[in-house]
């Protein structure tokens, strides 16, 4: 998680570097599109591993273990 919160607060700051720019200059178009597609690509793939093994753990196809988290009671 830390690793994770490391990542993307260098993104944020890449991002807001991007955005800090004498007037009247633009930033390379690769500078926005590539973090961009970047973050959307790691969104998406991140939604559909929890779109498919969410209902695959509730079906009890497979186990899910969350180490460190206290233990659920699924019945209850």
């Amino acid at each position: 998680m830390r690793q994770a919160s490391l990542i993307a607060g260098v993104g944020i700051l890449l991002g807001a570097l991007a955005l800090v720019r004498p007037w009247g200059l633009r930033p390379p178009r690769w500078l926005i599109v590539i973090p961009a597609l970047t973050g959307s690509a790691w969104a998406t793939a991140h939604a559909l591993t929890a779109y498919l093994t969410k209902p695959l753990h509730l079906l009890s196809v497979i186990e899910l273990n969350f180490r460190g988290w206290s233990q659920l009671d699924e019945g209850a």
